[in-house]
């Protein structure tokens, strides 16, 4: 997430640095905890150090650090499904105000983590489909490379052209961890330019991929490659399977703390702290999301669910027009499981209730993704099933 947030979370970079120089950890990694808690970031921090020729120094300057530095890292690939297009507007609009070295660093690795999902390991020469976006990503890499090596105040025309290049392929939907990805992350560890390197496979949100592609990781579990590193991402483990979960060395991440949110919010973001309730929603508002009005229409949908009360049609046609994006849909429903545990806690709701909605999320979710389902679609569809049967 941010390349300092490290310095904030040092109970796990700690254990972790630890576990490299005794030579005990795995290879194979499971980093579970909320969104915003540094899960990415101890990823790569911990491919740096492994990958460092001193022993994971921070202030290393060899080669494999170097390439760390903006994320062009051969030996690294990384397959996510994050709201990549919310996370690089906000890091484009702090580039823009603060005009500073770490923003740019921020920005272009924001950029690189999405770019890797077009990385030459998932390319399928068959796919004429999704040609024109790889070739894209190419071009960006090449743009990034270009602001890398600008004078901040000369990067303007760069930052233009990033924008416009951006677009097309954000507003692209393509399956992060999927049963052909998982295979061509196998496949990509045998290159033999990485003869004498370790390899990185980080999959973030594993919870949300396909059973395929949860059996092809499965096997990749249980026979890694040599010198191979997995590194799973997920802020809901137990939605795993016990087969994977039993294969990893899972590292939880807690809640970032009241003081490391201050901290953080000064040293990297050089923003007040009390303006926002987390480092999550200041992402989204720099991002352009409309936090409040979500809120709001989350609450709206989960009370009239639980009290059997309709909502309005042009009331519940606002609050569909707002989950327009994937990122959108995620935030929604995370507010609805958030007001859930808060109903059970009160005891305004049944566990057995609780489980159907929560249930029925899910499936509309995945549905969504398999079949590219309109949001607005998906989500009242969703209402009135809900309505219907709880």
């Amino acid at each position: 997430m941010f390349d300092s947030l490290l310095s904030y979370r040092k109970e796990n970079s700690s254990l972790l640095k630890k576990q490299i120089l005794e030579g005990s950890i795995a290879h194979s990694l499971l980093f579970s905890g909320p969104v915003f808690s540094g899960k990415m970031s101890l990823a790569i921090e911990t491919a740096r150090t492994l990958s460092c020729a001193q022993e994971g120094l921070e202030s290393c300057n060899c080669s494999s650090c170097k390439s760390f530095k903006y994320l062009s890292v051969p030996n690294m690939i990384i397959l996510s499904d994050r709201d990549h297009e919310v996370r690089i507007n906000a890091f484009l609009a702090m580039f823009e105000e603060m005009q500073s070295e770490r923003s740019k660093r921020m920005l272009i690795n924001s950029i690189r983590i999405a770019l890797m999902g077009y990385h030459e390991a998932f390319v399928d020469k068959q796919d004429t489909k999704n040609s024109a976006l790889f070739a894209l990503a190419n071009d960006i890499d090449i743009l990034l490379i270009d602001l890398e090596q600008a004078v901040i105040e000369q990067s303007g025309g760069i930052i233009k052209e990033l924008k416009k290049t951006l677009t097309p392929l954000l507003q692209a939907k393509r399956p992060a961890v999927s049963i052909d990805n998982v295979r061509g992350s196998a496949k990509w560890t045998a290159n033999t330019a990485f003869a004498q390197q370790k390899r990185f496979i980080i999959l973030e949100n594993i919870e949300n991929s396909t059973i395929g592609a949860n059996n092809s990781l499965l096997k990749l579990l249980e026979e890694p490659p040599a010198d191979t590193y997995i590194i799973l991402l997920s802020s809901h483990p137990k939605r795993l399977l016990p087969t994977i979960l039993s294969r990893v060395q899972h590292h939880e991440m807690k809640p970032i703390t009241v003081e490391e949110k201050k901290a953080i919010f000064s040293n990297v973001l050089y923003a007040d702290a009390t303006h926002y309730q987390s480092i999550e929603e200041f992402i989204y508002l720099k991002g352009g999301i409309p936090l409040k009005e979500l809120d709001q229409g989350a609450d709206v949908f989960i009370s009239s669910v639980r009290d059997a009360t309709p909502i309005e049609s042009m009331q519940l046609i606002s609050i569909i027009n707002l989950v327009d994006t994937p990122f959108a849909l995620s935030y929604f429903f995370e507010k609805i499981h958030r007001a859930l545990q808060e109903y059970i806690l009160s005891q305004s709701i049944s566990i057995k209730r609780v489980k159907i909605i929560e249930d029925e999320m899910r499936q509309s979710a995945s549905k969504a993704r398999v079949y590219n389902q309109q949001f607005s679609v998906l989500l009242e569809t969703l209402y009135y099933r809900l309505v219907r049967i709880v």
